[in-house]
Order: C-alpha cells, then structure tokens, then sequence
C-alpha cells in the first residue's frame, strides 16, 4: 500500500523528469490499479511530454484486469479533448471493453461525431465477444437509441446496428 501511495506522489510531482521516470517504471510492470491515476495525469497534466508518455502506456495496455479501471478514470472525465483521446485508446489498446459496450453506445448517441466515430471502433471491435443474452440486450438498447438521434449520429447507430444484426 505505501508503495503505491509512494508511486502517486511521483505521479503527481511537480518534477517533470521524475514523473516521466516514474512513468518508464510503470509501464514495465502490471500496475493495473494504477490506470485512473494515468488519466487523471492525463486530463491534468500540461506537459505534452507527460501526456505522450501517459498515452503511451494506456494504449499499450495488455492486462484485461486495467479494463475496469480504465473505465472509470473514462467515466468521470468531463474535457472533451481527453474524453476523445481516452475512447481512442480502448480501441487501440484492444482489451475487452465488452462489459461497458452500452456506455459506448450511449456516447454514439449523445457525443460529438469525432467522439462516436471513436465510440463506434470500440463497440466493432468488443460486440463478438457478447454472449447470446449481452448481445440480444445490446440490439435493443441500439434500437431504442435510435429514436433520441438525429444527424451523422443516428446514421453511426444504424450502422451499429447493421453490424451486430
């Protein structure tokens, strides 16, 4: 545990050297519970260099255990610029997002189009690892969105919906 209240303070040091040290040593290892503190120094940060090597680890995730974590460092993010970048990296980390496939579906509907383009590439990737259940709620959660969209938006939901159908 005081190790990683040690690694939080590194985290969040004012020293840009000893933050991206520390952010080296991370990502060598599995330090999954660590995820929501990486976007919250994500969103926080102004040092780009920072920020690149934050990016970095989180799209280079391997460890499905990080997904839970990830998601909620996701869920409370209210920049726009960040909430992007961070739906971006679920697709490009490939982990299974599958359990929060609704959450996706949601940002397709109520976000900007770059977002629900980003949003769409998540739920491509993650809806064939449903099962027949997940799945069948999943298609009715799509066709009930339908009805609150207008614009490119609801054309990505039909699109979805073509897709898992």
């Amino acid at each position: 545990m005081n190790h990683k209240i040690s690694l939080h303070k590194k985290l969040f040091s004012a020293n840009e050297k000893e933050v991206i040290y520390t952010l080296k040593n991370i990502s060598k290892k599995k330090y999954f519970e660590l995820v929501t503190n990486l976007i919250d120094l994500f969103a926080k940060s102004t040092s780009k260099n920072i920020k690149n090597e934050v990016f970095n680890i989180l799209i280079n995730l391997k460890d499905n255990n990080s997904v839970k974590y990830f998601m909620e460092g996701l869920i409370k993010q209210t920049d726009a610029n960040v909430r992007l970048q961070l739906i971006s990296a679920c697709w490009q980390n490939g982990l299974n997002y599958s359990p929060y496939i609704n959450y996706f579906i949601e940002i397709i509907c109520n976000e900007s189009i770059t977002h629900a383009i980003e949003a769409y590439s998540v739920i491509e990737m993650n809806y064939m690892k449903l099962d027949e259940k997940q799945l069948s709620i999943f298609k009715e959660n799509v066709k009930k969105l339908k009805n609150q969209s207008s614009g490119e938006n609801l054309k990505l939901l039909i699109e979805v919906e073509s897709l898992v159908c």
